[in-house]
C-alpha cells in the first residue's frame, strides 16, 4: 500500500527516469546472458560431443584417419603440466633420429585428423607429436582461444622435446585452428631447433574468421554486428584477446620459413587468406605456398594426395636433414 502510495506522489519525470532505469538493467541482463549463450558455443567445447572425421557439405571429401598408424603400440602420452591443477597431453611415437615433426589439430577437433600427414612424416625417418591443443579431448581446459593461449602452450611442447632431445631439428605443423596456432609462433624468440613452420587451411585473423562465420549462418547486417560485438564483450570478460590471435601480422616478424597450403573450394576458412597470409612473410624470408585445386578445408591430402605429399617432404628437407 506504502509502495503505491508512493508511485501515486511521484512526479512524472521520477516516474519516466524509474521505469528507464528497470527497462534499461532487463536490457543488460538479456545482452549479457545472450552474449555469453553464443560466447558458450563458440569457445567451450563439448567434452561429450561426437567426433567424426571432418567431411565435405557434398560427402565426396573425407579427411579420413589413419587408424592402423594410430594403433601403433609404441605411441607414448606425453603430459605438459600447466598449472596445479591443468595438465594437457600430447601423442609421440618414436622413430629413433633427432627429426620431429610436431602436429596440431584445428577446432572442435582431435590429433587423429592430422594422422596422414604424421604418418608420411613418421614414414620418412620423423618422430611424431600429435598434440591435443586445450579445451580438446584430453587437454582439459574452460574455453578455446583459436590461437592465443594454444600459441604459448605450443612454445612449450617444444621446449619439452628440446628437453628431451638437445640435437632435436623440428618442423610444425598445424591444420585449421591449429595451423593459426603454428603461425602464431611466428613472431616469438624461438629456439634454433624450430627449422620450419607448415600451415593448412590458416585462417589470418581471429576477428575476420570469426565474422566470416557469422556472416555465413546470418544475413542481416545488424545481426552480424550485434552478434560479433556481444562475443568480443565475452572474449574481453574472459581475457581471451582475439585481436592478438592474428597470423598475418605474426608473420610480419617471422625468421623461419613458412610452407602455406589452401584448398580453392575451402567454404571455412575462405580461399583468399592463403595469400593474406602469405603476402605477410618478409620477402628475405623463404617461403613457399601450396594451391590445391577444387580441394574443400583441410582436404588436399585426399584430393591430390601425391602432390602433397611430395610438396611437404620437399620443403621440409629444405631445413631438416
Amino acid at each position: 500500500m506504502s509502495v503505491l502510495l508512493m508511485l501515486i506522489n511521484m512526479d512524472i519525470v521520477t516516474y519516466i527516469i524509474i521505469v528507464i532505469s528497470i527497462l534499461l538493467i532487463i536490457l543488460i541482463a538479456i545482452f549479457l546472458a545472450f552474449s555469453l549463450k553464443m560466447f558458450n558455443l563458440i569457445f567451450k567445447i563439448n567434452p561429450n560431443r561426437n567426433i567424426h572425421e571432418l567431411t565435405s557439405p557434398d560427402k565426396k571429401q573425407v579427411l579420413k584417419y589413419d587408424k592402423y598408424f594410430l594403433n601403433n603400440p609404441n605411441f607414448e602420452l606425453w603430459e605438459l603440466k600447466i598449472n596445479k591443477s591443468t595438465n594437457f597431453y600430447a601423442h609421440f611415437l618414436k622413430n629413433n633420429s633427432h627429426k620431429y615433426f610436431v602436429c596440431l589439430h584445428g577446432y572442435k577437433g582431435t590429433y587423429k585428423e592430422v594422422s596422414l600427414h604424421a604418418k608420411y612424416m613418421y614414414d620418412n625417418g620423423f618422430n611424431i607429436l600429435m598434440i591435443e591443443q586445450r579445451a580438446h579431448n584430453l587437454s582439459k581446459a574452460k574455453y578455446t582461444s583459436f590461437g592465443y593461449y594454444e600459441s604459448f602452450d605450443l612454445q612449450k611442447w617444444i621446449n619439452k622435446i628440446i628437453e628431451y632431445d638437445p640435437l632435436s631439428k623440428i618442423a610444425v605443423f598445424g591444420f585449421s585452428m591449429g595451423a593459426a596456432t603454428c603461425l602464431n609462433i611466428a613472431s616469438f624468440n624461438l629456439p634454433k631447433n624450430v627449422k620450419c613452420l607448415i600451415a593448412d587451411s590458416a585462417y589470418s585473423s581471429t576477428k575476420e574468421i570469426l565474422k566470416y562465420s557469422i556472416s555465413k549462418k546470418f544475413h542481416s547486417s545488424i545481426a552480424i554486428h550485434f552478434i560479433y560485438f556481444s562475443i568480443l564483450f565475452q572474449c574481453f570478460l574472459h581475457k581471451i584477446p582475439i585481436s592478438k590471435i592474428y597470423p598475418k601480422k605474426s608473420l610480419k616478424s617471422s625468421k623461419l620459413p613458412v610452407l602455406l597450403i589452401h584448398g580453392t573450394i575451402d567454404k571455412i576458412v575462405p580461399f583468399y587468406m592463403l595469400d593474406e597470409n602469405y603476402n605477410s612473410i618478409n620477402e628475405n624470408i623463404f617461403k613457399s605456398k601450396l594451391i590445391l585445386q577444387n580441394a574443400y578445408h583441410g582436404m588436399g591430402i585426399i584430393v591430390s594426395e601425391k602432390k602433397y605429399k611430395e610438396f611437404l617432404i620437399s620443403f621440409i628437407n629444405k631445413f631438416i636433414y
